[in-house]
């Protein structure tokens, strides 16, 4: 039988360095809520925007269902580097998003 690994000593592994976004993000201070997108915004457009500011770690693009085909106007985003999270606010607040 396999020895039980000790989680506190394997490596934090970040997925978003392989591309893949998380579909939650979690509570914390990094987590940022973007309202008044345009519906008709679709979740590709949108992470092209938030990746002009930095590698994306987590995404969601809230809608009313998993199968609705627009969303109710807001998400949220966590960025991998903790210190892009005030340069996209201060780039994203205000900015009109073509609605």
């Amino acid at each position: 039988m396999a020895p039980t690994p000790n989680p506190a000593l394997l490596p934090n592994f970040d997925v978003s360095k392989l591309g893949i976004v998380s579909p939650s993000v979690p509570d914390g201070p990094n987590k940022i809520f973007i309202g008044g997108l345009p519906y008709h915004l679709t979740e590709p457009q949108v992470l092209e925007l938030f990746r002009a500011f930095g590698q994306v770690r987590a995404f969601h693009l809230v809608k009313a269902d998993p199968t609705a085909v627009t969303s109710k106007g807001y998400c949220f985003v966590e960025y991998s580097d903790p210190a892009v999270t005030p340069i996209a606010v201060m780039g994203l607040n205000g900015m009109d998003m073509g609605g």
